[in-house]
């Protein structure tokens, strides 16, 4: 799970505890949930919706462990040709 890993990689780095939001739409029996984490200064969302809030989480923790494990800048996340990557990987992913 993505949820550990960034964690675990807060901790290493000696950053705050990353910090979950999430939105959930749709009627009660089917529910769709997208989430955020807010992370030393940097929100990533998931992308798309899930049916799970615990989905919906770790995806954008994917997101988040991606970009800062890639050595990139944690700027704002869209602004970074690995960003750009690590979300055509996603696609791709998504599609197998």
């Amino acid at each position: 799970m993505y949820k550990t890993q960034l964690q675990e990689l807060c901790h290493k780095r000696r950053w705050g505890l990353p910090k979950y939001s999430a939105m959930k739409d749709g009627p009660d029996h089917m529910p769709s949930f997208k989430a955020s984490v807010h992370v030393n200064g940097a929100t990533f969302t998931s992308l798309g919706a899930f049916t799970s809030l615990k989905e919906a989480h770790n995806q954008a923790a994917m997101h988040a462990f991606l970009n800062f494990s890639s050595g990139t800048p944690p700027s704002f996340p869209f602004g970074s040709l690995c960003f750009l990557g690590n979300l055509l990987s996603l696609m791709l992913f998504s599609l197998s």
